[in-house]
């Protein structure tokens, strides 16, 4: 870790179990992220897990790093982004701001807002929807239109078909207002949400 320390909140939690082997960390790196990570964030809390010797951070956005895999900033790189849930949510608790101007330094992509998925949902259909498909052949895509095959998916204790991985085609349908793609269905060969929510919205007169 970096010698400029900033202040950690307690860890404080709802969830029940004993916490007698960890060791709260009261002062931890200003800025931290891993090699995975497409932005910086901003540390709330941190312990230490003396029973697995480990030291894990939790930052405000909601998501723990393990020390060992963390690289530390005491400013943010020329460059690169921060996460601007934990910016907003620090500065909103009475943390010190990182100084970073509100422009596109500063990220934050709520899933509502997300892009189309870059895989087409329909490898979430039902095995019974995909029951109906040819095995064989080329075929177009029940969800999204675009030309694709089924393949089988399971393993031998679990064996059933799929549809084979592809981008969503033209035909996607529009997105559900609770649920985006994440559990599409179809009703009479028309797919759309699973939940049967209309996918557009709609205007409530007061």
């Amino acid at each position: 870790m970096t010698r400029a320390l900033v202040r950690l909140e307690p860890p404080y939690t709802r969830s029940g179990g004993s916490y007698g082997d960890a060791i709260p960390l009261t002062r931890g790196p200003r800025l931290v992220r891993t090699n995975g990570m497409g932005r910086w964030h901003r540390p709330r809390s941190g312990v230490h897990l003396k029973r697995f010797s480990r030291t894990v951070l939790h930052v405000w956005c909601g998501q723990a790093i393990h020390v060992g895999d963390a690289i530390t900033a005491v400013n943010l790189p020329a460059d690169e982004l921060l996460c601007g849930t934990c910016e907003g949510r620090a500065v909103g608790a009475g943390h010190p701001g990182t100084g970073t101007p509100l422009n596109e330094a500063l990220l934050f992509e709520p899933r509502s807002s997300a892009p189309p998925p870059a895989r087409c949902p329909s490898w979430r259909l039902m095995e019974h929807e995909v029951s109906g498909l040819p095995y064989r052949g080329v075929f177009a895509c029940p969800v999204c239109g675009e030309a694709t095959r089924t393949r089988a998916a399971g393993g031998p204790y679990n064996s059933h078909s799929v549809v084979e991985g592809h981008a969503p085609g033209p035909g996607l349908y529009a997105p559900c207002p609770f649920h985006r793609w994440d559990f599409p269905a179809l009703r009479d060969g028309v797919a759309g949400c699973g939940c049967g929510a209309p996918t557009r919205p709609q205007v409530v007169a007061s």
